[in-house]
């Protein structure tokens, strides 16, 4: 869906857009487990303006770590430019636009003010958490990476919420995997280096042009 809003043509978009709409409609319930602040029994929709901000921050700030770990440093302004350009999905997806982080500092101190007072991870999200990274592909080295990446990604106090170690022989094997992929990205050729998305897109642009 992010690929496809971001090198899709309108109408491409106009249709990734629906379909998460549709699936958005779908979510919704009372909470089954109490979790601080909020009590079993607690409503949540998937439409909530507040949740859809939280998950398109997540998206926008996943992408520019991971970026930062296995790409390459991006400089300040490449990343307020990443923000500012997302900026016009989250408004696609719901989120209205007196509620979206004004700029790339504001998303920074949003992000770390819900990690600190907001976000609390319970029985129902650690066994979510879980069955995700249990459904990783094998062999086990992979999955393992992946949770390592994962625990990486996490803010410390939420890692140890979810109860995902990064003990010395993680960081190693991130270490090494990190210098693996960013000396070996650029010397890809452009059909192993891109998503398929972006080189149609190119295509796509350069006719137009």
């Amino acid at each position: 869906m992010t690929l496809t809003l971001t090198f899709g043509d309108s109408q491409q978009a106009a249709v990734a857009v629906a379909g998460v709409r549709h699936q958005h409609d779908r979510v919704r319930g009372v909470t089954a487990d109490a979790t601080r602040p909020f009590p079993a029994g607690t409503p949540y929709a998937a439409t909530d303006p507040e949740l859809l901000l939280w998950v398109h921050t997540t998206l926008v700030w996943t992408a520019l770590e991971v970026h930062d770990l296995f790409v390459g440093r991006l400089t300040w302004d490449q990343r307020a430019r990443y923000h500012r350009e997302m900026t016009a999905y989250a408004r696609q997806l719901g989120v209205p636009a007196a509620i979206v982080p004004a700029d790339y500092a504001d998303l920074q101190r949003f992000f770390t003010r819900t990690v600190q007072e907001s976000l609390y991870v319970g029985s129902t999200a650690q066994r979510l958490a879980a069955a995700v990274l249990d459904g990783l592909p094998p062999p086990s080295p992979l999955r393992h990476l992946g949770s390592a990446v994962t625990a990486r990604l996490l803010p410390p106090s939420l890692r140890q919420a979810y109860r995902l170690p990064l003990g010395p022989r993680d960081e190693v094997l991130l270490h090494c995997v990190q210098r693996l992929s960013r000396a070996s990205t650029p010397l890809l050729p452009p059909t192993l280096r891109f998503w398929p998305h972006y080189r149609s897109a190119v295509v796509r642009v350069g006719a137009i042009r």
